[in-house]
């Protein structure tokens, strides 16, 4: 690389100290546009580090290339302003193993990341309660979408390793929810009939699955309600090979709850009666007498949606008293019977939503029946609360995975247990969880409202 291009005579001290990362000196402030040009410590040493690939000494530099980032310094007063950081940072070769060039290692910034840790941490625990771009605009620094998942992660990673560990549940469901056509593993601790949220997983792979439970004792879990997955299953038989892998009454309601929806969003396109699918999913014997009213109105042209309806309502019927996998399998076939009543000889296409159900019974049921020998419910708030996690969910704006279970495992505390000397975390309660997520929601929502009236509630300058 031929002569070294700055000496340390060029060192700022007084900025190198308001800097404050331990491995960078100024070498210029390029005033009054607030932007330090620096390079590590390591600059002046004359060391060269080790090849990060084999671990060789043989090395030396090859280039530099310059590195922008946004950075965050107090002043005096004990405010803080976003500058402009250019690392000169240097690329090195590796004589001993064929040459490979690598970069000299640094821990001020992740690699791909246009901002420093320090910021990165203030823009991530800003995101957990409000947009990624309000924040960015709050620091005035772009709102970078190649490094959001990178300082979300960071943060996320930090943050729970300060949590006291995970006491491992006797009991735990593990449903899939969808978010902007994406599905999302949900993992809940249904110990001592309560339900708590543990995590959300990155996805329904087997290699998700694989990551989470290593992190359980395969000995403390006792029992598994899964939906009907067979990565899945796979992956829960193969880690918990002790335990009671089942398909729940819940899983079974979930799934015909979301096969009457779909039916309704096709009979009732044009429907202009509020909130008549709440009231449609909900057992009749709950009703009023004028939501009662209302639906018979709204069945009277829409055949095809009253025979799902009343399908739909036997079905929640049967599942409150005793049932078997025959029974239920039964009903689903019964469809065309349903259809023939409602109809009155008008053509009308077949309800094949409910199939899915069908699917279930017969693919899983192994683990239908291994629910029903189950002594007890290990959760009776069980469907209160994945119905809860979902409409919670269906109301947050867009954001990536990285984003969304931040927002889920940092914005509300975890409930905590103490054996002799130690602490372990439970959980989040669900109630709470829901809570903070329409909290986020709705604080999302107004400033976005403001944006577009033209005002914003929230101080726009870069100090702060």
């Amino acid at each position: 690389m031929g002569r070294q291009k700055y000496q340390k005579l060029f060192v700022l001290p007084d900025q190198t100290a308001r800097l404050a990362i331990p491995e960078l000196a100024v070498i210029k402030d390029n005033a009054p546009i607030a932007s330090y040009e620096v390079v590590h410590q390591r600059y002046f040493s004359g060391d060269y580090p080790i090849c990060p690939k084999c671990g060789g000494t043989n090395t030396r530099p090859l280039k530099v290339v310059d590195r922008q980032l946004k950075d965050i310094v107090g002043r005096q007063e004990k405010a803080s302003d976003v500058i402009d950081l250019i690392f000169h940072q240097r690329y090195y070769r590796c004589l001993t193993c064929g040459n490979r060039v690598f970069p000299e290692k640094v821990s001020f910034a992740e690699p791909g990341v246009h901002f420093t840790n320090r910021l990165s941490d203030i823009l991530a625990d800003g995101t957990l309660l409000q947009s990624y771009e309000k924040v960015c605009k709050e620091y005035g620094v772009p709102a970078s979408k190649a490094s959001v998942g990178s300082i979300m992660r960071r943060r996320l990673q930090f943050r729970m390793s300060q949590l006291p560990s995970l006491k491992t549940p006797r009991a735990i469901a593990i449903f899939v929810v969808k978010f902007y056509r994406e599905e999302y593993p949900v993992i809940l601790s249904l110990d001592d009939h309560t339900v708590r949220f543990i995590d959300i997983l990155p996805g329904s792979s087997a290699a998700a699955y694989s990551a989470f439970f290593s992190g359980l004792d395969r000995y403390q879990v006792k029992q598994i309600l899964i939906d009907p997955d067979e990565q899945l299953l796979s992956s829960a038989h193969t880690a918990f090979p002790n335990s009671i892998i089942a398909v729940s009454k819940e899983c079974i309601q979930r799934f015909t709850r979301k096969a009457f929806k779909e039916v309704f969003q096709a009979e009732a396109k044009h429907c202009t009666v509020p909130r008549l699918y709440s009231s449609l999913i909900n057992p009749e014997k709950y009703l009023r007498e004028e939501d009662r009213e209302r639906i018979e109105r709204v069945m009277r042209k829409r055949p095809r949606l009253h025979a799902a309806y009343i399908a739909y309502q036997d079905l929640l019927n049967s599942l409150e008293g005793k049932w078997n996998v025959e029974k239920l399998l039964e009903w689903a076939g019964s469809m065309p019977d349903y259809l023939e009543e409602y109809a009155e000889d008008k053509p009308v296409d077949p309800i094949q939503e409910f199939d899915i159900i069908s699917d279930i019974l017969t693919l899983f049921r192994n683990e239908v029946n291994q629910y029903l020998s189950l002594q007890e419910d290990p959760a009776p708030s069980l469907a209160a609360s994945t119905a809860a996690i979902e409409e919670a969910l269906a109301n947050m704006p867009y954001c990536i995975f990285d984003v969304l279970q931040a927002r889920m495992l940092l914005n509300t505390p975890n409930e905590l247990f103490e054996i002799g000397d130690k602490t372990y975390r439970l959980g989040i309660p669900i109630d709470q969880l829901v809570s903070k997520i329409y909290d986020v929601n709705e604080m999302i929502r107004q400033k976005r409202e403001n944006d577009r009236d033209g005002y914003d509630t929230e101080n726009e300058s870069s100090g702060h």
